[in-house]
């Protein structure tokens, strides 16, 4: 989805942006969800709201200098956070889309969890199966210290490249 659209994609990666209006509207449907979620803990599209929204809050409090979330927006990231492990726990094949959410709010701008992040990056590249996001985990892997899936998403890279750029894939990875 693209950025004309609230919560898209295209805001997950420029971090949403709205201002104090913007943010008392993320807060009410923040709210919304909230209470959805306790009348059905385990309601999908609320958990995945709520990693999208309590996000989005963090990330307009960002310094505009340097891009960091400063530290007293972190207690939304973690929110997030929470949510994703939440969510992670009532699906079986989590959103390559929310984890998109996950693997920022985990990411060296966000929290700086490695392991979380590398998790986030794993369901990226399995529904997206493509180079570019294959390449994403195998540096995520690597800042996590697992070698291992470092590797194997550097061969799924290589293999899933046009004949002419597995050489330069490999370089990359």
């Amino acid at each position: 989805i693209g950025g004309d659209v609230s919560g898209g994609l295209v805001d997950a990666f420029r971090g949403g942006g709205g201002g104090d209006s913007g943010d008392s509207v993320i807060r009410d449907r923040v709210e919304r969800q909230e209470e959805r979620l306790r009348r059905n803990p385990d309601d999908q599209a609320a958990l995945q709201a709520l990693i999208r929204d309590y996000f989005s809050l963090a990330m307009d409090q960002r310094d505009p200098n340097t891009g960091l979330v400063p530290e007293d927006a972190r207690d939304e990231l973690r929110q997030a956070g929470s949510y994703w492990q939440r969510y992670l726990e009532s699906v079986d094949e989590p959103s390559g889309d929310t984890a998109q959410y996950a693997f920022r709010i985990y990411g060296p701008e966000g929290l700086g969890r490695p392991k979380e992040a590398q998790r986030a990056a794993e369901v990226m590249a399995r529904e997206s199966n493509d180079v570019a996001t294959y390449l994403v985990l195998v540096q995520t892997a690597a800042q996590a210290g697992d070698t291992r899936t470092a590797d194997l998403a550097t061969t799924r890279a290589v293999d899933l490249a046009p004949e002419d750029q597995k050489k330069q894939v490999k370089r990359q990875a």
